[in-house]
């Protein structure tokens, strides 16, 4: 069976889904819980995340309202956001915080209201959280770090220790911490290699900057790595316009299809680590929480390295997922738009629901 045809095959079984909810008039919303999401900025990876949690809205038992805020890489922003979800009575609250310490007091107001607090793939320093979920921030440095080695022992280098450069971010966030710890651990167990780190604000801009200066200085660079994939693609781009991109292997996080995935099979990077998202594990996580059935504290998902050998494969199944989380979304849509449309005719005056 083709994957189009397995596609219309999920959309007519959902169909029957979307006629009952239409078909049953309430006055009550048609879903059970209020989700909060606060995400502490934007971007690809994250947007890729929100799409797959609002996705899951109806696929579940229990429907779910799923709102999402997004505070633009400002704490000040952030905890507003969250006040204002604690103040509107939502049931659970997933909180990916945009620094460690700063976000705590949010997380403890919400547990004194009594509302359960999943953070996603960042920590805080308050351990008063209900569940985590994530990657392993660690694990993808590690493997990262890994795979430099390689890179640098199947390379020959004549003259000059292989010098790697890794740009990370102000080391005040726990994914940006932890995928230090996990590369910088590698590198200490290779002394042949001259490890050197550099601490930016963590984005395109910062990276090009940091790479154009380093190589302008006729510094030699064999292996960067940053802690996106957007983040390298602005080394990379620093490198090509100085002539020196054949000379370097560049390495990112997150693997997304449309970027990362993108930029290794066009060799502008030489590996990316795929950040897992998996809102949909987030959404059924919350429900587990809420409905008060058995669930893990701490919830870490595995993911892969992407290189040149196995990107082909990734890069369709990558783009199928993405495809029908896009079909689902858009299912989703036009059901609460006829939701939205059929409480209105119920609720007219001398309208009777019976009639549909």
């Amino acid at each position: 069976m083709k994957k189009p045809d397995s596609i219309r095959i999920v959309l007519l079984l959902l169909l029957p889904l979307l006629l009952l909810l239409v078909t049953s008039c309430t006055s009550r919303a048609s879903y059970k819980y209020k989700i909060g999401v606060s995400q502490c900025v934007g971007g690809r990876w994250r947007d890729k995340v929100n799409n797959e949690m609002l996705s899951a809205q109806h696929l579940y038992d229990t429907d779910v309202k799923v709102c999402i805020t997004n505070a633009d890489n400002n704490t000040n922003r952030q905890r507003q956001q969250i006040d204002s979800l604690i103040d509107a009575g939502v049931d659970l609250l997933v909180i990916s915080p945009n620094e460690y310490r700063p976000l705590s007091p949010c997380v403890e107001r919400a547990r004194k209201s009594g509302i359960p607090v999943i953070l996603l793939e960042r920590k805080t320093s308050s351990n008063n959280y209900t569940a985590f979920i994530g990657g392993d921030n660690i694990e993808a440095g590690r493997s990262i770090g890994s795979y430099a080695v390689r890179l640098c022992r199947d390379s020959i280098h004549v003259g000059h220790r292989p010098v790697v450069l890794e740009i990370t971010g102000q080391l005040v966030m726990s994914p940006d911490r932890e995928r230090y710890q996990g590369f910088s651990s590698v590198m200490k167990k290779h002394p042949e290699l001259d490890f050197q780190h550099i601490k930016t604000n963590w984005s395109f801009e910062d990276s090009y900057a940091t790479t154009k200066k380093w190589l302008l200085a006729g510094k030699p660079l064999d292996v960067v790595f940053c802690h996106s994939d957007l983040a390298a693609l602005g080394a990379y781009k620093a490198a090509k316009e100085l002539g020196k991109e054949k000379g370097i292997y560049f390495l990112g996080v997150d693997g997304l299809p449309g970027e990362g995935i993108d930029a290794v099979e066009q060799g502008k990077l030489a590996a990316s680590y795929i950040y897992p998202t998996h809102g949909e594990e987030v959404i059924a996580l919350a429900l587990k929480i809420l409905e008060h059935k058995p669930y893990k504290r701490t919830n870490i998902i595995k993911s892969i390295v992407v290189t040149p050998q196995n990107v082909g494969e990734i890069a369709i199944n990558a783009n199928e997922m993405m495809r029908q989380s896009q079909y689902l979304i858009t299912i989703q849509n036009k059901l609460e738009d006829y939701l939205g449309l059929y409480h209105v005719q119920c609720s007219a005056p001398y309208y009777s629901c019976r009639s549909w």
